[in-house]
């Protein structure tokens, strides 16, 4: 019966060690031409950012906490951390009818997401492509372990820990919220408001001229923006907003007790948290 095995990867001086254990013993030395990372990429030698590098931090950033999935032969799900352009972290799921428990090593370079761990179908190299619709840095790509297995894997950034990113949220026309308002409270309409989104994604607001009055509970992604209207604190009556990612932002429509419209969703210039 086949054992799980754990890879260890440690970047030395352009070439890749990759230690493995639960298959025997061996080891294995990968050049960067072999998993497509140049010397230059694979030591850390804390020189300056190059102008591509401060580009993409600008405009695409890549460090922090990602997280996502891969699927095909083998699936599961992997974290990593990216500092310095390096990727370090762990994947888990099943290969071959094998568990997988590994250590991933890899490298971000401009806008490859490069990536490989090792499992007892042989060593999983995974290749994918950032980008970053509405200012959420996402990865897709596709990966290979070993001659047969085969598939796709993709992720999104988490962001450092706290950060949360502001975008602008507006209705047209108003969206109208005075059944929350209690009776006497007269009429209450927004025609735009701020979501704080944490950085795995969700976010949690009340909304209110004064006193609470709406609860709004969601996910941005991506593609999608997405989020459940509730009076606060009563919890009712409930509507949705819901949106798609155009190329540049957010657009669809909302509805809520009996007001319906468009929502567009953007990202605040320089909002951050």
């Amino acid at each position: 019966m086949r054992q799980s095995v754990k890879w260890t990867a440690i970047f030395v001086a352009g070439l890749v060690w990759v230690g493995v254990t639960g298959c025997g013993g061996g080891q294995q030395l990968l050049t960067d031409a072999e998993d497509g990372l140049s010397a230059a990429q694979a030591v850390e030698n804390g020189s300056k950012l190059s102008a591509a590098q401060k580009f993409a931090r600008r405009k695409c950033p890549t460090e922090g906490v990602w997280q996502g999935t891969f699927s095909g032969d083998c699936s599961g799900t992997w974290t990593v951390t990216v500092q310095n352009g390096r990727i370090t972290g762990t994947a888990s799921g099943s290969c071959d009818g094998e568990a997988v428990n590994a250590n991933v090593a890899g490298q971000v370079t401009g806008k490859k997401f490069n990536f490989a761990f090792g499992t007892a179908a042989g060593e999983c190299t995974f290749k994918g492509r950032i980008k970053c619709p509405g200012g959420v840095s996402t990865v897709r790509g596709t990966w290979k372990c070993g001659r047969r297995e085969r598939g796709t894997f993709e992720g999104r950034r988490r962001g450092e820990d706290g950060e949360k990113v502001l975008w602008d949220v507006i209705f047209s026309p108003s969206i109208d919220v005075s059944v929350c308002g209690g009776s006497g409270a007269g009429q209450i309409t927004f025609n735009s408001q701020v979501a704080a989104v944490n950085s795995d994604g969700t976010f949690h607001e009340v909304w209110s001229p004064l006193t609470p009055v709406l609860q709004v509970d969601g996910q941005l992604t991506g593609t999608t923006f997405s989020a459940t209207l509730r009076c606060s604190p009563s919890g009712n009556p409930v509507g949705s907003m819901s949106a798609t990612w155009t190329g540049t932002r957010y657009e669809r429509t909302f509805s809520f007790a009996g007001s319906t419209g468009n929502v567009t969703v953007s990202k605040k210039t320089g909002g951050k948290l």
